[in-house]
């Protein structure tokens, strides 16, 4: 088992997302719904509602997703070869793809909440795993 696929899970995870942000985008560009300068200062006022869903979850995975790519990079280089680490590591991918379909489909908030914080409890188990098992 390796850490690895996990971290390159929540890779394609954010790539998808940005794939998806640049087609809505275009979309809306090309449907005359905004002017390509209205990304000069992009600030998400005024844009239609698919193009500020998509790029605020954008943004999303560029937060707490952070200290998974941290914590994977730590047990990468710890040489931590954790079968937890993993399952915890594929469960914090699957629970962050499962809060981008709800965000950017039906977006029931305590749905979307429950995933959030359950993403949150696998992340900081990780964490908790990572420096137990370091000292």
């Amino acid at each position: 088992m390796n850490i690895l696929y996990p971290l390159f899970g929540m890779v394609i995870l954010t790539i998808c997302l940005w794939i998806l942000c640049l087609f809505v985008r275009v979309k809306q560009v090309s449907a005359g719904n905004l002017k390509i300068g209205f990304f000069e200062l992009y600030d998400g006022t005024g844009a239609p509602p698919d193009v500020t869903k998509t790029t605020r979850h954008l943004s999303n995975l560029f937060e707490m997703p952070t200290l998974f790519y941290v914590a994977c990079l730590t047990a990468l280089l710890l040489e931590l070869n954790s079968a937890w680490l993993v399952y915890l590591g594929w469960g914090f991918v699957i629970v962050r793809g499962i809060h981008a379909l709800i965000y950017l489909t039906y977006n029931k908030v305590y749905h979307r909440l429950t995933a959030f914080m359950l993403s949150n409890i696998l992340l900081i188990t990780m964490w908790v795993i990572i420096i137990i098992q370091s000292v």
